[in-house]
């Protein structure tokens, strides 16, 4: 009853979002990692104008807007632990539509490897897939890296809001 609760909960948040073969893996196995996989179709993720689809490859994954706003913050964030989000994103172009253009790959690091992602997208036949993993390395980060905290959030949600552009054939 929970997964089908927590289904309907994700569909209620993103509209236009049909989950289907929903599973989540070592739930009670605290050494390793929690992975959730599912299947969506989704209606919101995708601009038509024209002969061109404008997708969002991160769709409701996104982050969009930056947590840290003040100028300055004298005390330090504290992130609670140290954490890693990984997704693996796999989209199906549609018939009559390919590539024309994807967001480059990029990398980035904050200063004394205390957090990074890497943003990578690419294209065999009809599908794209989107390789996205950020990396927390510190549990509190102090206040003197803020200036940087807050570039580093700016430039991951440039990234991940980065549309790929389909055209008909």
């Amino acid at each position: 009853m929970a997964k089908e609760s927590y289904i309907e909960k994700l569909e209620k948040r993103h509209q236009g979002l049909e989950i289907e073969e929903y599973e989540v893996l070592n739930t009670n196995d605290l050494s390793k990692p929690i992975v959730e996989n599912y299947s969506f179709t989704s209606t919101n993720s995708v601009e038509i104008i024209g002969d061109k689809m404008y997708v969002s490859p991160f769709m409701f994954f996104a982050t969009t807007e930056n947590p840290f706003k003040q100028e300055t913050r004298q005390y330090p964030v504290d992130f609670v632990y140290p954490n890693q989000d990984k997704y693996n994103i796999n989209l199906t172009i549609p018939e009559g539509y390919v590539v024309e253009t994807l967001p480059q790959p990029k990398a980035v690091s904050m200063p004394e490897e205390m957090g990074s992602f890497k943003y990578n997208l690419s294209n065999t036949g009809n599908q794209i897939q989107i390789v996205f993993v950020l990396d927390i390395n510190q549990a509190i980060i102090g206040s003197e890296y803020y200036d940087a905290l807050k570039s580093f959030y700016k430039e991951m949600i440039n990234k991940q809001t980065e549309k790929i552009v389909l055209k008909k054939v």
